[in-house]
């Protein structure tokens, strides 16, 4: 496993992370209709639906793999929703606002080292 980055680079990080082989959102190792449920107690009062969510890509990510959509809440800021598969079998679906402007793999890089 790589050494984390310094969270503050994060936003200067050049990253590409290969994509799954189904690269698409019918793949994610979540249904769609938990994702809804997460964000439902997550990202209230406005709950984002299915229509809302804009799926961007999959990516392995050291020894996990992700899947990443983005959405824009009422007042423009633009979050991102991640599920993520790691080694183990366990899945964890995450959802923050994208506050330093962070690209998808930028993003996924830090959610997996706990950074996000």
């Amino acid at each position: 496993m790589a050494e984390p980055p310094d969270p503050d680079e994060l936003p200067n990080l050049n990253v590409e992370f290969p994509r799954l082989s189904n690269d698409s959102a019918s793949s994610s190792a979540v249904p769609m209709s938990e994702v809804l449920e997460y964000l439902e107690g997550e990202a209230a009062p406005e709950t984002p639906s299915e229509a809302d969510l804009q799926f961007l890509r999959t990516a392995r990510v050291e020894d996990a793999d992700y899947w990443i959509w983005r959405f824009k809440e009422s007042d423009g800021a633009e979050c991102y929703v991640t599920v993520s598969r790691g080694a183990d079998g366990g899945t964890t679906i995450g959802y923050e606002e994208n506050y330093d402007g962070l690209t998808p793999e930028q993003f996924m890089l830090g959610e997996y080292h706990g950074l996000i």
